[in-house]
Parts: C-alpha cells; sequence; structure tokens
C-alpha cells in the first residue's frame, strides 16, 4: 500500500503526542518494524488494523502479535474505523475528545485543504476569525511548530505530489505555491533530499555510498549521500545494518564505499576517534549531514547537534525550550527517528523520571556512551532546562 505521509500530528487530541515523522514519508516496513518491537513510544503515531478479527490498534498494543501478512496500517482511528475495523479493548485505540486548541488547528487544516493555494498564516487567520497571535499559541502548543512553519511544510507535501503526478518541476512549484523556482531551493531542494527531478523518478538513480567498520559497540555503518553523511548505525550483525539500510533508502541505489571515499572516510575518524579516544570530540565536526523530516523533529535534530558531549538534557526540558512544553513524547521521538546517530546526539536525552528509555541501538550502549563522556546520567530539572536552552 502507498506509504502514510506524516505532514500532521494523526491524533490531534494529545498534543503531548505529536508524530516526530511530521512531514515524512514513513513505509510500511518502517511502520512493520515499530509494530514488531511493540515499541511504545510510536503509540499514537498510527493504527494497525488486523484483518482476520477486524479489531485496530495502536502500536505496541499487548495482544498477540498478528501475522505481517494481515495488518493494514492507518494514520488514525477515524480512518481504520472507516475501513470497518473496531477498536481494541486492551489498548483503547479510539481517538478522544478535541479540546478547544486542537479543533482551532483542525480547522485551520480544513480550511487549508479547501483551498487551492496555500495561504500564508496571516491569511490563514483572518479565514478562521481569530487573532494571529492566537493560531500561533494553539500551533504551537498542538503541533510543535509555528504557523508558517506548518504552511511551508505543506508546500513541500504539494510540491512532491506534483512531482510524483508527473508533473514538471517548473509546473509543481506553480502548483505548491512555492511563487518561483528559486523558493524551492531554500532550506534543501523543498526538504527532498534529492533533486527534484530524481524525486520524481521515486529516488531511483540516488546513490547511497557505505561502508562497515569495527567499534567498540559492535559494528558501524556509516552511509553518506551526494548531500552528507545520511545515516550512522550500530549493530553486532552485517545483515541487520544492510537491511536497515535498505529499509530507509528502498529505491536508491545502495553502493559500498571504497576505502578512500573522503566523506565516509572523514565521518569514521570522527565517529571512532570519539568512541575509542576522546568522547569529548564526538559531534559532527562541521561534516555535512543530509537530514530529511518535518519542522518540528527538524528543530529536535538541530538542537541535539548543539549539545556538547558531557551534556546531558530531558525530553521534557527540550520540549519546554522548543516553546512546546506537551510534546516531551515528540521529542523522544524525534530522538527514535534519528537515523544519524552520534553526530545527531540523542543519546544525550533521557526521561525526566529517570533511567534510559528506548534507544535504538540498546541501553547498554546508551548507558556506555554517555559514561565515556563524563555525562551527569540524573541531571536535575534546572539542569535538564539550562542544557536545553542553550541547545536552543
Amino acid at each position: 500500500s502507498d506509504p502514510i505521509e506524516r505532514s500532521v500530528p494523526v491524533d490531534l487530541a494529545a498534543p503531548a503526542d505529536v508524530l516526530a515523522l511530521a512531514g515524512d514519508q514513513v513505509g510500511d516496513d518502517r511502520l512493520w518494524r515499530i509494530v514488531a518491537d511493540r515499541d511504545r513510544r510510536f503509540a499514537d503515531a498510527f493504527r494497525l488494523g488486523v484483518i482476520t478479527t477486524g479489531i485496530y490498534c495502536r502500536p505496541g498494543c499487548p495482544a498477540r502479535l498478528p501475522n505481517r501478512e494481515n495488518v493494514r496500517f492507518y494514520p488514525d482511528a477515524h480512518a481504520a474505523e472507516a475501513a470497518g475495523f473496531r477498536a481494541c479493548k486492551r489498548c483503547a485505540p479510539e481517538a478522544q475528545a478535541l479540546g478547544p486548541e486542537q479543533k482551532l488547528v483542525l480547522s485551520a487544516m480544513g480550511a487549508i485543504d479547501r483551498r487551492e493555494e496555500v495561504p500564508g498564516a496571516t491569511e490563514l487567520a483572518s479565514l478562521l476569525g481569530v487573532e494571529t497571535r492566537r493560531l500561533a499559541r494553539a500551533f504551537g502548543r498542538v503541533l510543535g511548530v509555528a504557523p508558517a512553519e506548518m504552511l511551508r511544510g505543506l508546500k513541500r507535501r504539494r510540491f512532491r505530489a506534483a512531482l510524483k503526478a508527473g508533473e514538471s518541476v517548473t509546473e509543481a512549484v506553480y502548483t505548491a505555491g512555492f511563487g518561483g523556482p528559486a523558493r524551492v531551493y531554500d532550506g534543501g531542494a523543498a526538504g527532498l533530499g534529492m533533486a527534484p527531478g530524481r524525486f520524481a523518478a521515486g529516488g531511483a538513480g540516488e546513490v547511497v555510498s557505505w561502508r562497515i567498520f569495527d567499534c567498540p559497540h559492535g559494528r558501524l555503518l556509516i552511509a553518506a549521500t551526494e548531500r552528507g553523511i545520511a545515516m550512522i548505525a550500530i549493530d553486532p550483525d552485517d545483515a541487520a545494518l544492510l537491511r536497515g539500510l535498505a529499509v530507509d533508502f528502498p529505491a536508491a541505489l545502495r553502493v559500498e564505499a571504497a576505502a578512500d571515499h573522503p566523506l565516509i572516510g572523514r565521518a569514521a575518524q570522527v565517529v571512532l576517534d570519539g568512541l575509542t579516544r576522546d568522547a569529548a570530540r564526538l559531534d559532527d565536526h562541521g561534516l555535512p549531514l543530509d537530514l530529511r523530516a518535518g519542522a518540528f523533529t527538524l528543530r529536535v535534530w538541530e538542537a541535539l547537534r548543539r549539545l556538547p558531549a558531557g551534556t546531558v538534557t530531558t525530553y521534557g526540558a527540550l520540549a519546554r525550550a522548543l516553546g512546546n512544553p506537551g510534546a516531551a513524547r515528540a521529542v523522544g521521538r524525534a530522538c527514535a527517528t534519528n537515523k544519524i546517530s552520534l553526530l545527531v546526539p540523542c543519546h544525550r536525552v533521557l526521561p525526566e523520571q529517570g533511567g534510559f528509555a528506548g534507544y535504538r541501538w540498546g541501553e547498554r550502549v546508551k548507558r556506555a556512551l554517555l559514561e565515556a563522556e563524563h555525562a551527569e546520567i540524573h541531571p536535575d530539572r534546572a539542569a535538564a532546562d539550562a542544557a536545553a536552552r542553550a541547545a536552543t
């Protein structure tokens, strides 16, 4: 089935659960991995229906794992129910009642969908009959982004859709409402992660070079596109690393890099020096990174890049520093979907209640990284807030 496109949170009833995948296109293979891992961090990100039982669930439901071929994915509870599924009694996946700010954001999205061109933030507020300030406050609390950021994301979404529909790049520019070709490239080719023409071909022809190295925590995969480092992963098994690369870049030409690949070589030196010699040097050192995500996720990742080694904050503190105190779980999801581990150091973010929470490469690795950096593993709220503010 077609990938679920994430441009707004799928459950507006839960502002703390803003989908960190906003703006991304997430294929069914990745959604199934979340389900199979019973990853409760994505409990409000989407819904899955089981055709043999007629029941739909949240990711992380404690019920018996269904067979993959019997599962269908839906963006929210309403879509699952419209397809004829009934709610699971164990994980209670039904949508909750909307509050005033959630209703305002939902009305805003409806107003945008009814227009051929994406309006500006001031025009959108006028259409809804509210002050621009009130609309901005609602967007910040519910989505974690300003209206202008979301509207730019919607333009990018329409641009991608127009390219997929077969329009030329020039036609797609104006269909999306960018106003001119130059605007498409502001912020990196409209968030495509590749040239628009290549995106129109489904990513076919994009080359992702990769190489695997030994590291203290197992095997280390580093992958790069022409735009920069696109993936860093750790696993004991080379085959598992390559399967993960294929899931993240399904349409690309994946090529093992030569030993003298300049960018991968530089990245390997930076990462391995940080892992084996001086943990204080574990940051991106100005390396180009190919970051692909929606507005909120990118804000989280940029903040992570400014967290120095030895500094720890919490999901809640980072959410507060980003101006959305209710989005701690969304920050957690942004960390969970970070594909460039170590250079975008999501291991430096912890739960406020203590512990390590889930880490893509295992809690043992997360603890080892923090201990090597001599980080305070249990920061108090004041210290966590100070670190988050400094990073944002």
